[in-house]
């Protein structure tokens, strides 16, 4: 199944990724967003498709943010309802992947929101 990479017609700016088997523009209208079929590069190899990441474990997943980052985002959580079914998704969750659409929306939305420092996100998810 393919991934999209949704960004902001307007600046190019990414807003999200996903994965669908065909382009998902409810959440996104074409009109003012573009959708591009996204393929999760190897780290620092900008020239052939990634194999899928292998999991990692929650912990590990949680020491990618700093203690005060952490500390944002529960205390932000508790006003917040989108925060708070992400950290209650990620506390049933097994294991952690870091190309899994749901995982980079978050870290992006952490960054958007101003949980994370610019430019975090990207540090977070590719290690």
């Amino acid at each position: 199944m393919p991934y999209y990479l949704v960004t902001l017609k307007a600046d190019g700016s990414e807003v999200s990724r996903y994965m669908a088997l065909s382009v998902q523009s409810q959440d996104w209208p074409l009109e003012l967003y573009e959708h591009t079929e996204w393929v999760p590069q190897a780290q620092g190899d900008d020239s052939s498709p990634a194999a899928p990441l292998e999991p990692i474990t929650k912990l590990a997943y949680l020491r990618r943010f700093m203690q005060a980052e952490r500390i944002a985002i529960r205390t932000a959580a508790q006003s917040d309802a989108v925060l708070q079914d992400y950290l209650e998704l990620l506390g049933l969750a097994e294991e952690v992947r870091l190309d899994d659409p749901d995982i980079i929306a978050a870290v992006n939305l952490l960054e958007t929101a101003g949980l994370i420092a610019e430019g975090r996100a990207s540090e977070i998810l590719n290690g």
